[in-house]
């Protein structure tokens, strides 16, 4: 069930022009719960920061989907602590990556949307019940439930040691294992 709250969703990072099918894929299913339940299409906003070239068609009738282009790390970090969820799209060859916006994500213990083929970090989502993931396996459906899931962040982190994530920590044992 939902709210009448908007739901927010932050993608930031550089987005690989292999995972432009799942902006498209995500498009449809906006269009989806567009045509099947107006006011929770009304309450969704995403939020794009950082690089990102071929957004303007996909989105462009979506006016709750906006590109901010490149932005000051703190700013965007304001608006992953805001926002419900984050999202990750990974291309088909690099499912198993651990980006550092990956880690930020954890860091701030936020729920992570994977738009992925399965692979290794999918799966890191879903068994440390961090987030989710959608696939073209997946319909709108799958969405509504994830979308719904979100408004609760109680749900998520329960077990799970987001300080491990840290990328000044993270660095930091890189270092000292290469010295």
């Amino acid at each position: 069930k939902f709210n009448n709250s908007e739901i927010r969703l932050v993608f930031s990072g550089t987005f690989y022009n292999g995972s432009i099918k799942y902006l498209d894929l995500l498009s449809k299913w906006l269009f989806e719960i567009k045509l099947s339940n107006k006011n929770l299409y009304n309450s969704i906003y995403i939020d794009f920061y950082g690089i990102i070239s071929k957004e303007n068609k996909i989105f462009e009738n979506h006016n709750n989907v906006i590109f901010h282009g490149f932005k000051k790390r703190e700013f965007v970090n304001n608006k992953i602590f805001e926002s419900n969820a984050c999202l990750l799209f990974l291309t088909d060859d690099i499912n198993y990556s651990f980006s550092s916006k990956f880690c930020d994500y954890i860091a701030m213990k936020k729920p992570i949307i994977v738009f992925s083929s399965n692979g290794l970090t999918s799966e890191y989502v879903f068994s440390n019940k961090i987030g989710h993931s959608l696939s073209f396996n997946d319909n709108f459906k799958n969405l509504l439930f994830i979308l719904s899931s979100i408004t609760k962040p109680e749900n998520y982190y329960i077990e799970f040691d987001s300080n491990d994530f840290n990328l000044e920590k993270l660095t930091l044992d890189y270092l000292n294992i290469f010295k």
